[in-house]
C-alpha cells in the first residue's frame, strides 16, 4: 500500500454550485468536495508538502541571524535578496507565534528581510496596505477572518506583491499567488488510521497488520456540524478511506449503525451536542454488554463529549481519537484520549518561507505543488502539507523534543 499522501484520492469538481452531497456522491473516495457556506468548491490531491498562509502580525525588520525554533526544522537551501512582509492573526494563540518565530528565523538565515505583524481581523488590512507602502516583495498572510483581506491584497496585486496564504485561505480576495496549508484530507484519515492502529488492525499510516479478528470491533464515528467547511473532508477521509477496507471485511462495526454521511455529524460541533450523542448511543446500542472499542473524533471538543460520556458510563477503556493540537489536548493523551492528529505549524512555515525564496528568485515554477484550490475569485496553487499522529508514546519525540510545548506547558 502507498503512503496516503502519495495516493492520487481525487475528484475534479468543477462545477462550484454542486453542493457537498452531489460532488460527495460523484466517486467512491473524494479529495475535496466541501464548499463553506456559499459554496466555494475546492479541489486537491496530496501529493506534496505545501501551506498556505493568511493573516500576518507585528515582529519587526531583522537582517540578522535567529535561532530556529526547534531542533528539528531545518535551514532553507539557498539563499535571496529582498524583503517578505508577514501578517499573523493576533488571537494570542501559540500557534500563531510559532508561526511568526519560524518565517523569521528561516527567512533571516536565507538573507531576507522580514517584518512579522500580528494583528485581529480588524486591521489586518491596514497592516497589510502598511508593508506594501514600505515597498515589500512578498506577503505571506494568514487570515484572521478568511472572508476578509479584499481591500488588502486587491492592494497587493495592484502593486504587483506575490503573496503566499498560509493556513487559511481568503475566499473573496483576489491576489494570491501560493496557498501553504495542511492536507485536511489527512486529519480524518489519521484519526482513523490511529484507532485501526491501537486496535492492531494497522500501523499508523493505515496499512493493514494482517491479524485475524475473531470478533469484529464496534466503533462509532463523530463528525463536526454539516456546516462546517471541512465535515466531508473528515467523513471522506476516515469513513471512506481508512476506515473503510475494516468496515466492508467485517473486522470493525458501526454499533449504532449510524455511518451514512451526516450521520455522524454533531451539532455545532459542540462538546454537549457530542456528550448528548454518545450517551444516546450507549443507551440505546450498548445496553446489553456490547463492547465499544473505539470512537473516532473531528475534533478536541467533540472528542472531550464523547469522553465525558464514557465518563459517565464506566467504560474507561474505549479507543478515543482526535483531531488538535492545543495543549490540552496534548495532555490528554494517555488520559482519556488515545491519539491526535496535528499539524506542526513550523512545518507550513518552513514551506511557506521556501515559497517565498523561491518567489524572490524567481523559481516558483520549480516548486513541487498540489491541484489548485479554488475561492469565490479564482484558482489558487496549493502546497499541502500531511499531518501527524501523536499518541502518549511518541508525545515525547514529536511535542516535546522538538519544542512544541515545553514539559511545563504539558504538566
Amino acid at each position: 500500500m502507498v503512503y496516503p499522501q502519495d495516493a492520487a484520492r481525487w475528484c475534479p469538481v468543477h462545477d462550484r454550485e454542486r453542493n457537498s452531497r452531489v460532488a460527495r456522491d460523484s466517486c467512491s473516495v473524494i479529495r475535496v468536495i466541501r464548499g463553506d457556506r456559499e459554496r466555494t468548491v475546492v479541489r486537491t490531491r496530496a501529493l506534496v508538502a505545501l501551506v498556505v498562509m493568511a493573516g500576518l502580525g507585528l515582529a519587526g525588520c531583522s537582517a540578522t541571524s535567529t535561532p530556529l525554533p526547534s531542533p528539528t526544522l531545518t535551514p532553507l537551501e539557498g539563499t535571496a535578496s529582498g524583503s517578505v512582509g508577514v501578517v499573523l492573526p493576533a488571537s494570542g494563540e501559540p500557534r500563531w507565534t510559532m508561526a511568526g518565530d519560524a518565517l523569521e528565523s528561516l527567512l533571516n538565515e536565507a538573507g531576507v528581510t522580514v517584518t512579522v505583524d500580528y494583528a485581529d481581523a480588524a486591521d489586518q488590512d491596514a497592516r497589510i496596505e502598511e508593508l506594501i507602502a514600505a515597498d515589500v516583495d512578498v506577503l505571506i498572510v494568514t487570515a484572521a477572518d478568511e472572508q476578509g483581506l479584499v481591500d488588502g491584497l486587491a492592494t497587493a496585486e495592484a502593486a504587483g506583491v506575490d503573496v503566499i496564504a498560509l493556513d487559511r485561505l481568503p475566499i473573496n480576495a483576489v491576489g494570491v499567488d501560493f496557498f501553504v496549508a495542511p492536507d485536511l484530507y489527512g486529519f480524518g484519515y489519521g484519526a482513523g488510521a490511529a484507532a485501526t492502529a491501537a486496535l492492531g488492525l494497522s500501523d499508523e499510516q493505515g496499512n493493514p497488520t494482517g491479524v485475524v479478528v475473531d470478533d469484529p470491533f464496534r466503533i462509532e464515528v463523530f463528525g463536526a456540524d454539516t456546516d462546517d467547511w471541512d465535515y466531508w473532508f473528515f467523513y471522506n477521509s476516515s469513513v471512506r478511506d481508512s476506515l473503510a477496507a475494516y468496515l466492508e471485511s467485517g473486522d470493525l462495526v458501526v454499533g449504532s449503525g449510524q455511518i451514512d454521511g451526516e450521520d455522524v455529524a454533531t451539532a455545532d460541533g459542540s462538546r454537549e451536542a457530542a456528550q448528548a450523542r454518545m450517551t444516546s448511543i450507549l443507551e440505546s446500542s450498548y445496553a446489553d454488554g456490547e463492547k465499544l472499542s473505539a470512537v473516532v473524533t473531528a475534533s478536541a471538543e467533540v472528542a472531550d463529549g464523547v469522553r465525558a460520556a464514557l465518563a459517565d458510563s464506566g467504560r474507561s477503556d474505549v479507543i478515543v481519537t482526535t483531531v488538535g493540537d492545543d495543549p490540552a489536548t496534548i495532555r490528554s493523551l494517555g488520559n482519556g484520549l488515545d491519539a491526535t492528529v496535528f499539524s506542526d505549524i513550523r512545518v507550513l512555515a518552513r514551506t511557506a518561507a521556501e515559497t517565498a525564496v523561491a518567489e524572490l528568485n524567481g523559481t516558483e515554477a520549480a516548486l513541487s505543488r498540489t491541484e489548485d484550490y479554488f475561492t469565490n475569485t479564482g484558482s489558487v496553487t496549493t502546497r499541502l502539507v500531511w499531518p501527524e499522529i501523536v499518541t502518549e508514546q511518541s508525545r515525547q519525540a514529536k511535542i516535546v523534543d522538538t519544542w512544541y510545548y515545553t514539559a511545563d506547558q504539558l504538566g
